[in-house]
């Protein structure tokens, strides 16, 4: 059936309102000099509220807005995620920023251009960490081993805001602690770059903005259906 127009505004509208709006408050916090804690909660509570709100108002399945008795499960793995995050965040940001000190000092110079405007280094930042995510995330479908951790991802009944956090926790540090350590090492951000570029795009793969969003039980981009199922091996 075809959308009125005031249906296709809104599913071309909704992703950009989640994730720009979440990065661009994560960048207002930066700018106000707060805490990296705090940036990310205000970005990462905002995509959270629009995406809540979009899956009651536009859902693409209504049926999913009710509990399939997966809520614990979905947030036992988030809880999980959230953990993972702050250890392998700590071992990645370490060993990132001893790889680019070996790398400035081996150039002679600075990698990261900390001269060019905030908005072009996180341009740049994007495009690194896209890179290696892109082909681990790859990689995950294609290679049986790694299939074996990611299909947790793959395993929900519905689509819905919580369990985009249905992560297993190797896959977590895979997917967004190598990528990021990948960042810091080329771009040198802890110790050329303003913390800015680095950390709000850090907290890029799990902003709803983007991950729940995506793969949220929203009909977005004039009802283009979210993703559910994986494909693993062949």
């Amino acid at each position: 059936m075809r959308e009125g127009r005031g249906g296709s505004w809104f599913a071309w509208s909704i992703f950009p309102v989640a994730l720009f709006g979440s990065v661009g408050l994560s960048i207002a916090v930066f700018e106000a000099d707060g805490p990296a804690a705090l940036a990310a909660a205000a970005g990462l509570g905002f995509g959270y509220l629009v995406v809540i709100a979009a899956e009651r108002l536009h859902p693409f399945v209504p049926g999913w807005n009710r509990s399939h008795g997966d809520m614990g499960t979905d947030a036992a793995w988030g809880g999980t995620g959230l953990v993972t995050g702050a250890l392998f965040g700590t071992v990645t940001t370490a060993v990132g920023a001893f790889i680019g000190t070996y790398l400035s000092a081996w150039f002679g110079a600075s990698l990261w251009p900390a001269g060019w405007p905030l908005a072009a280094q996180l341009a740049l930042a994007v495009v690194i960490v896209e890179f290696f995510h892109y082909w681990i995330h790859r990689f995950e479908h294609e290679w049986d081993w790694l299939w074996s951790v990611h299909a947790t991802h793959h395993s929900a009944p519905r689509l819905y805001w919580l369990n985009a956090l249905r992560f297993h926790f190797l896959d977590t540090a895979l997917l967004n602690h190598f990528s990021q350590g990948a960042h810091l090492a080329s771009a040198q951000l802890r110790l050329a770059a303003p913390p800015q570029a680095s950390r709000a795009q850090h907290r890029r793969g799990c902003h709803p903005g983007k991950r729940t969003q995506r793969q949220g039980n929203v009909r977005d981009r004039n009802g283009k259906e979210p993703r559910k199922s994986g494909k693993g091996p062949q």
